[in-house]
């Protein structure tokens, strides 16, 4: 829900401290989100597994497999990150899968973290998805633009576009829509 902090009257219900802990702020300083008017400001002390959650906005599919993505940088270089989905408010986790290796936020740059999550078979009564640093290195950490979409068979896969930068990079070279008929 509110992927990229721009609504301001639901952000505190939507994104809340991950289990052990981080201060979470709305924030539009200029060059502290990447896209639109807002983005996540996370502030961590110097406890392992702090950071933020998100509160999806519908119930995943049990046993589905999703993609999470969303831009991150941090206030200094070498900032672990683990994602992980809950269907029960934290009592029950799933790692995400499949990023190549974890990834580490730099300071001047934001990168682009993606991987996938397959649901489990329980029932989803209070889903969320956590971002949290693995280090105990105080920190602040920005983020912005999150997206969780499903990924499997009976899903069709949104436009394709090339050479699209994550914040004002390269322009975008071309695209390729999807179609009814050829």
């Amino acid at each position: 829900a509110n992927g990229g902090a721009e609504t301001s009257g639901t952000f505190g219900t939507d994104w809340t401290a991950a289990p052990t802990g981080g201060v979470i702020t709305r924030n539009t300083t200029t060059g502290e989100y990447v896209t639109g008017q807002a983005g996540v400001q996370i502030v961590t002390a110097a406890v392992a597994n702090q950071g933020v959650r998100n509160n999806l906005v519908g119930n995943p599919v049990v046993s589905t497999t999703y993609t999470v993505s969303f831009a991150a940088k941090s206030s200094t270089a070498g900032a672990p990150l683990d994602i992980q989905y809950s269907p029960d408010g934290g009592t029950s986790i799933v790692s995400c899968a499949d990023y190549g290796t974890t990834p580490i936020l730099d300071s001047a740059l934001w990168t682009k973290v993606t991987c996938t999550i397959t649901t489990t078979g329980n029932a989803v009564t209070n889903p969320d998805l956590i971002i949290r640093l693995t280090d105990s290195t105080p920190r602040t950490v920005y983020l912005d633009n999150l997206s969780f979409v499903r990924n499997d068979t009976t899903t069709q896969p949104s436009n394709v576009q090339f050479g699209c930068g994550i914040t004002v990079g390269q322009v975008t070279l071309f695209t390729l829509d999807r179609s009814s008929s050829p």
